[in-house]
């Protein structure tokens, strides 16, 4: 490693090259030590200075039309058409209109499993009074 002075902690060495393998906790940087006296938790370290700069994409985009003296194809070019507009107080009324749909099949199945628990219990109740008939016999 170029600027770390680190005791050797382990490793392996090529046996046809002779390379030295380090392990990562020799290769890594040692964290720093701060000054215990020093503040970090005031207002000027915490606060940042804010300065305003321009930037400039690395890539320019541009549109070229057809026109005299010059020609470009359109036969690759996408048209896009619009939809229907739809308006807030619309999509309003066709979410409700979509929950109540999920409210209802979300409780027709909560009435199914009811209705199956209660038919279940009976079935059990049968069986039962019938064990019960044929061991008083």
């Amino acid at each position: 490693s170029s600027g770390i002075n680190a005791e050797y902690g382990g490793g392996w060495r090529h046996r046809e090259t002779g390379k030295e393998y380090h392990n990562c906790g020799v290769q890594t940087i040692p964290k720093r030590k701060y000054d215990s006296s020093m503040k970090r938790s005031c207002r000027e370290t915490q606060t940042v200075k804010q300065r305003n700069e321009r930037c400039q994409t690395t890539s320019d985009t541009s549109t070229q039309m057809t026109k005299t003296g010059c020609w470009v194809s359109d036969r690759g070019d996408k048209v896009i058409v619009p939809g229907k507009y739809v308006s807030a107080d619309e999509k309003f009324a066709y979410m409700l209109r979509q929950v109540i749909i999920l409210q209802s099949y979300f409780r027709r199945w909560k009435a199914r499993k009811y209705v199956d628990s209660i038919r279940q219990d009976h079935v059990r109740r049968i069986d039962w009074e019938k064990k019960e008939e044929e061991r008083k016999r």
